[in-house]
């Protein structure tokens, strides 16, 4: 099992806490984490987390990671192309409008682009419609929809050097998968009650 870096970067107290959390959560089940690093705007944000490094800029956040995760309402980018590793892996979970951007173009240019779902990527990403608009990249720079991956109908990372991104901008089967492994998850450790509706 590879240890990773992983990292967070992150700029609006929008949900990147809680995000944290959960990437945490679900990648700490697949691949163990040798050091986590987080960064914010806001000193302090991530204190209550417990194996976190807070460190003091975005660069050296993600320089050399393995995985990053961004949830930011930025609308320039908080993550440049010169601080990414080959190989990396990016998980873009915010900037979800077409005018907000977590990456550069260059990033978006140089990866191997995935997202959850074509259609809400072509109209709501500002981090695939910006270098889109740019003309750095083509419509069919998405090489897959997550899905599609699961399904194995889509090939995913195809090199150890290939830097990889995930787009997000959520769909309600992805909230249904969280909260369907939230609930197991609470289920096995007894914690919880069971309220009815």
């Amino acid at each position: 099992m590879a240890f990773c870096k992983g990292l967070l970067v992150e700029q609006s107290l929008q949900f990147a806490y809680l995000v944290l959390q959960g990437q945490i959560l679900r990648g700490g089940h697949q691949r163990e984490f040798e050091r986590i690093v987080a960064w914010g705007r806001t000193p302090g944000r991530f204190a209550d987390l417990d194996d976190v490094e807070e460190v003091g800029s975005a660069e050296e956040a993600v320089r050399d990671a393995d995985v990053v995760v961004t949830a930011t309402s930025s609308s320039v980018p908080v993550v440049d192309r010169d601080w990414l590793r080959p190989g990396v892996h990016i998980n873009a979970v915010g900037a979800a409008f077409p005018s907000t951007r977590e990456l550069d173009t260059r990033t978006i240019a140089d990866a191997s682009f995935f997202v959850d779902r074509r259609e809400s990527t072509l109209s709501e990403s500002g981090d695939f419609l910006l270098p889109l608009q740019e003309g750095a990249i083509g419509e069919d720079h998405i090489r897959a929809e997550i899905g599609e991956l699961v399904l194995g109908t889509a090939v995913g990372r195809r090199s150890p050097d290939e830097i990889t991104v995930f787009k997000s901008l959520g769909i309600a089967v992805e909230d249904l998968a969280a909260a369907e492994y939230v609930v197991a998850r609470a289920e096995r450790a007894q914690a919880g009650a069971v309220v009815s509706l």
